[in-house]
Formats: C-alpha cells, sequence, structure tokens
C-alpha cells in the first residue's frame, strides 16, 4: 500500500523532484569547487616565482607569503610585489660600529715594532619591526621597501654599518598587519590544504627540514630526565607533532630538564615569549604546565628555524632570545662558549641590562645521550627541484665565484663551493649524490684527487672532489642521498692550511647545460 503511495505522489510531483534531485547533484559537484577556488591563488607562475625568490633571500617560508596575500587581496595576486607582504614578516636588526684595526704603538726606521690590536667596538644597536617602522628606517638611508634585500645589501655595503633581518612566525606577521580572527584562520585554511604544494610542486620544499644533521649535536638521541620530566613526554609529543617538530621531542625534554626539572607551573620557563597571550609575561607567569608546553614548542620551533636547525645554537636561541640565531652566522656560524660569553657581554648586558646563561646548551646537553646521524637523517637538507645537500656539514669555507687564489695552483676562480669537515681537518664525513643519476666519472683528477661526477639528465651534472673514498663506479646508476664516498683532502691541498678553508673539505660544482652554477642559489638557507 505504502508503495503505491509513494507511486502516485511521484507521478503527481515529478518534476519538483526532479528539479530537487537535479539541485542536490548540482550541490555536490559545484560546492567542493567553489570552496576550493577559495584556496586557490589568482596567479600566474611568474606571480609565484617572485615570492619563492623574496622568501629565499629573506629566509621565509613563500607559502606563507603567498597564503597572506590571498587573504588581503580576496586570491588576486597578479602583478603584486611580494616585498610588501614580507615586511611584515621581518624584524631588523642594525648596527654602527668602529672597524677592527691595527695600531702602531712604536715605530723604528719607519718600520712598526709593536703594534696593538684593536677589536671592532659596536657603538649603536637597533630593532625595527612593523611596516611604517621599517619604511622609516629605510628612508633615513634614502632607500625603500620595493626590494627588501637590495636595500639591506646597499647599507651593508655602507663603512661602519651592518644590517640583517630575524624572520617572525606568520602569527606575529598576521598580528603586524592587523588581520582579523576571520582572516588569520582563512590563511591556515589555505596552508592547510595543502593546495600550493599540489599547484607548484617544483618550490615545495626549499631549505632546511626538521630532523636534518646540522651541527655537533644530533636530533636522534635519548633525554636522560627524571620521573616528572618524562611524564610530560604525551604532552611534548602532541605539541612538537602539531607545530612540525616531532623530531625534537627528547631534545625538548632535556631542554625542561634544565629548566625546571618539570618542577612548577612553567616547566618550560615560556612566560616571557611573545607566543604566551594568555598569562602575564613575566617570570613564572604562567599558571599551566600543558600551556607552558604549548608555548615552549613554539618558541624552539622558532629557534630551529633560526639556527638552521643547528641544535645547540637552537637551545643557546631559546635562553638568550632570537638575536642570537642572527647574530652567531656572523661570528662563526655555531654555538661555542665563548662566542656566546662574548654575546652576552658585548651586546646582551649593554642593551638590555642581562647576561643570560651563556653555558645553557652546554647544560641541557648534559641531559642528552647522543646516537649520532643515522642514514635517514644525513640528506635532509632539501633545495629546489627536491636536490638534497651533499654532506652533513653545511659549514661553507670558500664560495663561489672569484676569490684570491688560497694555495699555489689553485683557482683565483672558483666554479664551486667548498664545505668544510663537520670537524675541522678531519676526514671521513660521508658524501652522498644530490639526485638520482649516472655516475659519467669515478677516478683521479689533477689537483682534486678522487672525484665523482654524476649526470643527473637534462643537462645537470654534480662534481664531489677532494674525497678521501670513493664508493661508487663508472656507469653505476645512483638514487638520491646514496653515500658515493668521503670527504678527504685528496688532490694536493691537504698540507695548506689558510684563511678560513681547511685542507679536509668537498668541493662541490654543479653544471647546467656545461654552463658552472653557484650551488647555494639551489639552497638559499645555507649561508
Amino acid at each position: 500500500m505504502n508503495y503505491i503511495r509513494l507511486a502516485l505522489f511521484a507521478k503527481k510531483y515529478w518534476r519538483q523532484i526532479l528539479y530537487v534531485g537535479m539541485a542536490i547533484i548540482l550541490l555536490i559537484v559545484i560546492l567542493p569547487a567553489a570552496l576550493l577556488s577559495t584556496l586557490v591563488p589568482d596567479a600566474e607562475d611568474e606571480d609565484i616565482q617572485r615570492y619563492v625568490q623574496v622568501a629565499n633571500e629573506l629566509g621565509l617560508d613563500w607559502k606563507e607569503l603567498v597564503a597572506f596575500d590571498m587573504v588581503r587581496y580576496d586570491n588576486n595576486i597578479k602583478g603584486r610585489n611580494p616585498n610588501e607582504a614580507a615586511i611584515y614578516f621581518i624584524e631588523i636588526h642594525y648596527e654602527e660600529f668602529e672597524e677592527a684595526r691595527v695600531e702602531c704603538l712604536k715605530e723604528v726606521n719607519n718600520e712598526c715594532v709593536e703594534k696593538k690590536n684593536i677589536p671592532e667596538r659596536v657603538i649603536k644597536v637597533e630593532s625595527i619591526k612593523g611596516k611604517q617602522f621599517i619604511e622609516s628606517f629605510f628612508n633615513r638611508f634614502g632607500l625603500n621597501s620595493s626590494n627588501i634585500s637590495e636595500s639591506l645589501s646597499k647599507i651593508n655595503q655602507m663603512k661602519g654599518k651592518r644590517v640583517n633581518t630575524v624572520p617572525l612566525s606568520l602569527t606575529e606577521a598576521m598580528n603586524n598587519a592587523g588581520f582579523t580572527e576571520e582572516q588569520k584562520d582563512r590563511v591556515f585554511e589555505i596552508l592547510e590544504s595543502g593546495i600550493l604544494e599540489e599547484l607548484f610542486p617544483d618550490y615545495g620544499i626549499v631549505g632546511l627540514m626538521p630532523g636534518a644533521c646540522v651541527g655537533d649535536l644530533s636530533p636522534n638521541g635519548v633525554a636522560k630526565v627524571n620521573g616528572k620530566v618524562q611524564s610530560y613526554d604525551p604532552i611534548i609529543r602532541k605539541y612538537a607533532q602539531q607545530f612540525g617538530i616531532e623530531p625534537y621531542v627528547e631534545i625538548m625534554k632535556a631542554l625542561m630538564m634544565a629548566e625546571s626539572g618539570g618542577r612548577g607551573t612553567d616547566p618550560m620557563q615560556a612566560s616571557e615569549s611573545g607566543f604566551n597571550t594568555k598569562y602575564p609575561r613575566v617570570p613564572g607567569g604562567i599558571k599551566d604546565p600543558e600551556y607552558s608546553i604549548y608555548v615552549g614548542v613554539q618558541v624552539f620551533k622558532q629557534a630551529l628555524e633560526r639556527a638552521n636547525y643547528d641544535i645547540l645554537t637552537a637551545i643557546q636561541t631559546y635562553n638568550f632570545g632570537p638575536y642570537f640565531a642572527v647574530w652567531i652566522r656572523e661570528h662563526g656560524g655555531k654555538y661555542t662558549l665563548e662566542l656566546a660569553q662574548k654575546y652576552s657581554n658585548e651586546y646582551l648586558y649593554p642593551n638590555f641590562g642581562v647576561r643570560g646563561t651563556p653555558n645553557h646548551a652546554l647544560k641541557v646537553a648534559k641531559y642528552y645521550q647522543d646516537k649520532g646521524c643515522t642514514p635517514a637523517s644525513y640528506a635532509s637538507v632539501v633545495g629546489a627541484n627536491g636536490w638534497v645537500w651533499p654532506t652533513k656539514s653545511t659549514r661553507i669555507t670558500s664560495r663561489f665565484g672569484y676569490r684570491e687564489a688560497p694555495c699555489a695552483g689553485c683557482s683565483s676562480n672558483h666554479p664551486a663551493v667548498d664545505i668544510g669537515a663537520t670537524t675541522p681537518g678531519v676526514a671521513g664525513d660521508p658524501v652522498w649524490a644530490m639526485a638520482d643519476g649516472v655516475v659519467s666519472y669515478s677516478g683521479l683528477i689533477t689537483r682534486g684527487g678522487n672525484a665523482v661526477f654524476i649526470d643527473h639528465g637534462n643537462g645537470v651534472v654534480s662534481r664531489y672532489i677532494h674525497l678521501e673514498t670513493r664508493a661508487v663506479k663508472n656507469g653505476q646508476v645512483v638514487k638520491k642521498g646514496q653515500i658515493i664516498g668521503t670527504m678527504g683532502g685528496t688532490g694536493g691541498t691537504r698540507t695548506k692550511l689558510v684563511r678560513n678553508a681547511y685542507p679536509v673539505h668537498l668541493d662541490f660544482q654543479i653544471k647546467i647545460n656545461g654552463t658552472p652554477v653557484d650551488p647555494l642559489q639551489f639552497f638559499p638557507n645555507i649561508k
């Protein structure tokens, strides 16, 4: 009986049923497409390339810049200048200084026989952030923010002046620009959708990835902590996963052990951080241990990014504040106790009246059993085109292009970069292929010693020379990240130690269609 009634109803109202059915089908088909369109930038590939270029120049995430401007301009970023977005993502640190010099104290027969070395003296320090203040800063020098990198370069060419930038978090950038909560949510929606990586896969990963083996401490160890700190493991792990730094859970447990031993309501000692938006930003201000971890993980992530994933430098940055990671790049490249003490005495105390704890990184390291790098974490420095940095060390000892020849027979036109050993002067660091390819040559070359050349196709060839050992043969097919030898000093360079170049190093070259190109243009976060 019910079937008959249903049939009669359908016969009577078939047009209305048809219209409703068509509407439902259209909703099923069109609605997802409409929702997707709100996540897709209205832009050409060259527009995205400009955002990638500016992001690489300033050490920013290009996807964050694109999403930021998509929200500002209702997805239409055609012809936009990415510098207009980048200005919200940076804090500028400016110094004026008297250069180091040698003063003659005693002269005999027009020859100086007694000298005094006078070190560099910083006489002015400024930190500038916010669009209005940065633009005013550039105007002071007759420059503007339409090309931030170029303006910074021009200031650095001025006598007694030095300027660099510290990247800010996406949240800080959006706050600087006055974004509403709705706008912030939309930015995060675009980024979390993964649509930008899907549309522009060639730019997907540029720079350093969490878990990379950089510096003297690896992310593969085990924390040696008390039961109280260990009880926080699930919470630390939860937020480490949320913020994309899960390889550093054990490091953060060691950090908590050194900070508080797990005691109190602020076990990560994170109250004074800008990420704390819930409690007073004073020592001990946070009254919720989980919130302390939530904030502390973000602070440590920011420190890692600014330290280019060098763990000891990141730990010390957690204690000293974000500028230390920038300063250390200009003063030796990695944390040492001596450099931390120098920073404390010559920068922190004169400018802020505090000294911090220069040995903080070493204190944390005592609570951490380092197991060294694993093969999976070796090739974690990823550049454009998905290429990987060819060795654990990221310490550049000689750059691409013209140089003063560092040894007899060395070329002044250096068509490669030299990468120093992880431990200066000590051979044996593994060297791996930057990409899939075929070994076109494995053998000895004049003044280069052991060498491996790999043909990657499409006119791209990479070269690795001064190797201690070779692990591949002519014609062998190799995969990206596969070990091809070990770093050494063969080829006549082992006996000479000059300038900043150690005798044990890897001479790394990339050729495209037969012409050498600077490898660092493909690895912009390696300085």
